[in-house]
């Protein structure tokens, strides 16, 4: 018998779907996108659970080695125990996950929506790294059309480059201040070596938190990808497993560059937002990174003002 998945007989999408992705060979040129991405959340997501995640639970142990208490005990146990730790990196989990993922699926379906038909093209005849393309003109581009479109891009450009000065003048405020402690006073050490406030973990917390939403984002990435390759009939794929390359896809046999063209240009209103809007969308999708980092730095500093040795 052959190993060639029948073609369904009726209209079932399911079905459909299953017969198109059960048509990937391995001798498909290039990396297969969707492999490429659950490859890379099992690698930061074994990152989190083998490195960062164990790392904090261990700054958390010698936390509470030290002695001393905070005058709160609600905050001294999720600061000091390995359960108010993971409780807290599932919280910033909760707060920066769904931005993070949907940010990166857009910028997804941006992607898909530039890829290049290389059906039948050898691997050295590839389009390079940045295809030319046609190109409006640099102030349609920018701005958009039309005078109303275009002022608003303009006040949206202006007002997400301050808001973006704004986030790093924080963020730069809040290291500061974390470096220096509160006042311009470092909390000191007695002559013998005995009263100095631990390092409470809080940084650690919050990089583990952001190295589990980007384990998630890609975990996100695979799942569609998946799907847009069972639902728009092609296959994505990569020149190879470098960062950046242009998103590829491959027409299985049947599929004519037209229907490819249309199933993906579903995608293109991804594509048609001016440049400047831009601007604004990655200061908003940054923020509330920017701003957790920052508030960890503040929190460190603060908590090491409120120790009490003991």
């Amino acid at each position: 018998m052959s190993d060639e998945p029948q073609r369904p007989t009726t209209d079932d999408s399911a079905a459909w779907g299953t017969y198109w992705t059960a048509q990937v060979r391995p001798w498909l040129p290039g990396t297969s996108a969707s492999r490429a991405a659950k490859g890379t959340a099992l690698f930061i997501g074994a990152l989190v659970l083998v490195g960062y995640v164990p790392l904090t639970l261990l700054q958390v142990g010698a936390s509470a080695a030290r002695g001393g208490h905070l005058p709160w005990p609600a905050l001294q146990w999720a600061v000091t125990t390995p359960l108010g730790a993971l409780l807290l990196i599932a919280l910033c989990v909760l707060v920066l996950g769904p931005p993070g993922v949907l940010f990166n699926l857009w910028q997804l379906k941006r992607q898909v929506a530039q890829a290049i038909d290389i059906t039948g093209m050898p691997p050295a005849a590839w389009p390079g790294p940045w295809p030319t393309r046609p190109q409006r003109p640099p102030i349609q581009r920018w701005l958009g059309h039309g005078r109303r479109e275009q002022a608003l891009s303009l006040a949206l450009l202006v007002l997400g480059t301050l808001f973006a000065v704004a986030l790093a003048v924080a963020f730069f405020a809040s290291f500061i201040l974390w470096s220096r402690g509160f006042g311009d006073v470092r909390v000191q050490c007695d002559t013998t070596g005995t009263g100095c406030p631990p390092d409470f973990p809080v940084m650690w917390i919050v990089l583990a938190s952001l190295f589990a939403v980007v384990a998630l984002s890609w975990v996100a990435r695979f799942r569609w990808l998946h799907r847009a390759e069972a639902t728009r009939h092609v296959w994505l794929r990569y020149r190879d497993w470098s960062w950046p390359s242009p998103l590829y896809y491959v027409r299985p046999p049947g599929v004519t560059p037209e229907a490819a063209a249309v199933a993906l240009a579903r995608f293109s209103s991804a594509l048609a937002m001016p440049l400047a809007r831009l601007v604004g969308i990655y200061a908003l999708a940054g923020t509330p990174f920017v701003l957790l980092v920052s508030a960890s730095f503040v929190l460190g500093a603060w908590l090491q003002f409120q120790w009490i040795p003991g």
